[in-house]
């Protein structure tokens, strides 16, 4: 990663433009137009995701420390450059369909650091299964949200993200401070931020004076 940020930052410097690039033409349909630095961006992206995951859920660095904050400080600071560079897909969503693509992400991340508590039989592990069922609920609940956002009446839409705060509370609570993540690890972290970012979706749903949509 510091050899292709080195070779980017001094292309630029020589070459002004260079990362503007295309490298996929504009087509007629207005598809492709993928500049040097949003391939790269998007390249670097899934190389940190997969080492990230890597080493701070398996090993070494499996609780927090120098090594796990540059994983996770690396790994955030290429998901901002990659939607930094007005990517449509996810610009033009609405708050609460981001906040979705949050939940659903910590989702993925608790369900992922619940498994070596299970097989490695931590001190109080029973608290994972309640987080892998708590996590695999709201993956399928996000999915069916994310899918059918703008055609879930808004009664219903703030029946849901009432319950996804209850679960998500009940999850934080249970598994933080009662086991298995007692110490800051991915796993502790996954469960505030999901009960975070669900806070603010209900908070954003709850303040959505639209009208209901019942088509």
């Amino acid at each position: 990663s510091l050899l292709v940020c080195l070779i980017l930052q001094t292309a630029e410097f020589l070459v002004p433009g260079f990362l503007e690039w295309l490298v996929v033409k504009q087509r007629d349909d207005g598809t492709g137009g993928h500049s040097i630095q949003k391939v790269c961006s998007v390249l670097m992206l899934l190389w940190w995701i997969f080492g990230t995951g890597i080493i701070t859920f398996h090993a070494p660095f499996v609780v927090t420390s120098n090594g796990w904050f540059g994983a996770w400080g690396g790994l955030l600071a290429t998901v901002k450059w990659c939607i930094g560079l007005k990517f449509s897909v996810y610009d033009d969503q609405p708050p609460g369909l981001k906040q979705l693509y949050y939940i659903f992400t910590c989702s993925i991340i608790l369900l992922l650091a619940s498994i070596p508590p299970l097989i490695q039989k931590w001190e109080h592990y029973g608290g994972a299964g309640f987080s892998i069922a708590g996590s695999a609920l709201t993956i399928i609940a996000c999915a069916y949200m994310v899918t059918m956002y703008s055609d879930i009446p808004k009664s219903v839409l703030k029946i849901n993200v009432v319950v996804l705060f209850v679960l998500w509370t009940l999850v934080a609570g249970v598994c933080t401070f009662h086991g298995p993540f007692l110490i800051t690890n991915n796993g502790f972290f996954a469960c505030w931020l999901g009960c975070l970012c669900s806070l603010n979706l209900m908070v954003i749903e709850m303040k959505d004076a639209s009208p209901e949509n019942y088509t």
